[in-house]
């Protein structure tokens, strides 16, 4: 079994995974989300990502409040089925929609959304990618301005970062950093960025319009057992360049060490253009906290 469905709280085989095609999600990407995956079975800081969800929400003003009960118990009767009918660790996104209405751009008759969780088989990077390190571009597609899209609203509207994705792929580089509309490094397409310079841990300030990922979270607060100090900061490409090492974060990857930088036409080897201890240190300890957190 590689999928399992359940949409608005009903299994469904997955042929039959569908939504209404005037549902705004499809129509405008009006929807929120999140992605959660699980250790040993047992999934990450569920309650939190939720609440996330909530939040996300609000942002956006839908007029309802997503009943967060609900979707976790729905999600881990989800995460229940699949340990009987797949087994081993997953990966679950949890979607709501602002509802269905007469395909047009004004919300106010939007009702009945829609609710899907989709889990699927985790798939991490492949683990030569954290001996050896990954490679990022900075990409010249600009994060969504916070006047333009609330940057703490996780929606299903991923254009921009689709966008950023292609052009990184297309200079052979794994993830783009994007910068925000001072020049600013900001994150990756689905990704938080952090540097080690000497013992600091540095990563962007929230007001260059990064999403403050649950990962990203985690490893500030797990840095000082790595004895480095944790700090929020306006990093700019050319600082970037000239960290000694770079490392990217999120749910699935926990910490990747990037190794090499597109900026400008031309690579930059971040360090000695290997992976370095914090990134190693940094993923150990994630880890173990991350087994600790789940349930």
């Amino acid at each position: 079994m590689e999928t399992i469905f359940s949409v608005d709280f009903r299994d469904v085989a997955p042929g039959h995974a569908v939504v209404p095609v005037l549902d705004r999600g499809l129509l405008f990407g009006d929807s929120v989300f999140e992605v959660v995956r699980t250790y040993g079975g047992r999934p990450l800081l569920l309650r939190e990502h939720l609440l996330r969800l909530a939040q996300s929400a609000r942002l956006v003003r839908f007029p309802f409040e997503p009943d967060l009960d609900r979707l976790e118990a729905e999600a881990r009767r989800m995460l229940g089925r699949w340990a009987r009918e797949a087994g081993g660790e997953a990966r679950m996104r949890i979607l709501v929609t602002r509802g269905r209405g007469e395909a047009l751009l004004e919300p106010g008759d939007a009702h009945e959304p829609s609710t899907v969780i989709v889990v699927r088989p985790l798939a991490p990077p492949d683990e030569i990618l954290y001996e050896k390190g990954a490679t990022a571009a900075v990409v010249s597609v600009r994060r969504n301005l916070s006047e333009a899209l609330p940057p703490a609203a996780k929606t299903a509207n991923y254009l921009n970062n689709l966008l950023a994705l292609m052009e990184a792929r297309s200079l052979g580089a794994y993830e783009p950093l994007m910068l925000d509309h001072l020049g600013r490094v900001a994150e990756g397409a689905t990704s938080n960025v952090f540097a080690v310079r000497g013992r600091e841990l540095v990563t962007p300030c929230g007001d260059t319009g990064i999403l403050g990922g649950i990962t990203r979270g985690a490893l500030l607060a797990l840095a000082v057992r790595a004895e480095l100090q944790p700090r929020e900061v306006e990093l700019r490409p050319e600082e970037l360049v000239r960290a000694d090492e770079v490392m990217i974060t999120s749910t699935a990857r926990e910490v990747l060490p990037i190794v090499g930088i597109a900026w400008r036409e031309a690579w930059h080897a971040i360090g000695a253009g290997r992976p370095g201890p914090a990134a190693a240190r940094l993923r150990a300890l994630y880890r173990e906290w991350a087994v600790t957190r789940a349930g």
